[in-house]
């Protein structure tokens, strides 16, 4: 029912989600047990794939034009009160166009809606979650503050201090990428860095 709510919510903010069709509710013992939401499909890829590719081959242009459009739909979101549940880059759908990237937002059923803008902290909380990528996570952090108008290296700061000195990093190498834009395999391994405040 969240996710039925939740994405009338957003299309009424002008944000682009799966039109909701219909969703049913099943119990058992008074406890839910299975639930089920029926949408319109939404096309394009996860926002990860293309930044993780960019990443790669340091297109750092490239980074900056994507990074710049998930941040000013996060601004748009955090204005009006909504901060997603999970706001990692795959929870983005992004699609190519002639002039950036559409975007559309899925897996919103963990979100909250607020009564008033998202203070600072709030705001600064749900960034962190964007990327587990220390280079993406940065940039995104930067083009967030940049359109705010907030001091870049305050922000920056601010959201790695909230995810915490040691994080998860995925290490890959760019000869792993290839030259297709389409398909990306990379052999993953987790390691734990002390990241720079």
């Amino acid at each position: 029912k969240k996710s039925f709510l939740f994405a009338n919510v957003l299309l009424g903010m002008d944000v682009d989600t799966p039109l909701p069709i219909a969703h049913v509710t099943y119990r058992k013992h008074g406890l839910v047990s299975e639930y089920y939401l029926a949408t319109s499909e939404v096309k394009g890829v996860e926002s990860e794939v293309p930044m993780l590719e960019m990443d790669a081959k340091n297109d750092k242009e490239g980074m900056m034009e994507l990074a710049s459009c998930i941040s000013k739909l996060l601004m748009h979101l955090h204005e009006k009160g909504f901060l997603h549940g999970d706001s990692n880059l795959c929870n983005f759908i992004c699609r190519k166009t002639g002039s950036g990237y559409d975007l559309s937002v899925i897996d919103i059923n963990r979100s909250k809606i607020l009564d008033r803008p998202a203070t600072y902290k709030e705001c600064i909380c749900n960034l962190r979650r964007i990327s587990h990528i220390q280079s993406i996570l940065r940039i995104i952090a930067q083009t967030y503050a940049k359109h705010r108008g907030w001091d870049e290296a305050k922000v920056t700061n601010d959201v790695f201090e909230e995810v915490g000195t040691d994080v998860m990093c995925e290490i890959y190498s760019k000869s792993e990428i290839g030259n297709s834009n389409k398909n990306i395999s990379i052999n993953k391994k987790w390691v734990k860095i002390n990241l720079p405040i």
